[in-house]
């Protein structure tokens, strides 16, 4: 009897996130404006949206519930098509941006996704920051070491957060 065949790339398995690390003015920047966790959710052709890359500060409830259950990233994914902000049961509020990204086989543009935790009343930077980091993410590809470039091009220019 033949077993139906594997697809390519099943034998990879679910991708692991991958920490971003910024630094330490950066660090301090991100936290002056409440900012306690950001992730960036790929959309891989197989599995779907899955969190790829993540930066937690201390107390970042949210990124902890992403790296603890993966499918998490499939519901924010769906949740992103109608909201740009949304509000955990803890509390925190999550900012979301699209990011179009490549083709998929079937000829449509994949929907990645940047997502930041707040804690506090800032709204104005952080959704900047977001905005920024989805452009630049998009002509610039996602990987680490471009959301690291992106998060402190931005982060630095800033002179002054405000609420």
């Amino acid at each position: 009897m033949d077993l139906p065949r594997v697809p390519a790339g099943v034998e990879r398995g679910l991708p692991e996130p991958e920490e971003i690390r910024v630094p330490a003015d950066v660090k301090s920047k991100l936290r002056a404006i409440g900012a306690r966790g950001l992730a960036v959710i790929y959309f891989d052709d197989l599995y779907g949206p899955v969190m790829r890359y993540f930066y937690a500060d201390e107390g970042s409830e949210f990124v902890k519930s992403l790296l603890s259950n993966p499918a998490v990233a499939v519901e924010l994914s769906i949740v992103s098509k109608h909201a740009k902000e949304l509000r955990t049961a803890s509390g925190a509020t999550i900012l979301i941006e699209q990011v179009r990204g490549d083709m998929d086989r079937f000829g449509r543009h994949k929907t990645h996704l940047v997502l930041l935790e707040l804690r506090g009343k800032h709204r104005v930077f952080p959704r900047e920051l977001l905005a920024y980091l989805a452009t630049r993410l998009s002509q610039m590809g996602l990987d680490r070491r471009s959301i690291v470039r992106a998060l402190i091009e931005k982060v630095r220019e800033k002179r002054r957060f405000y609420a």
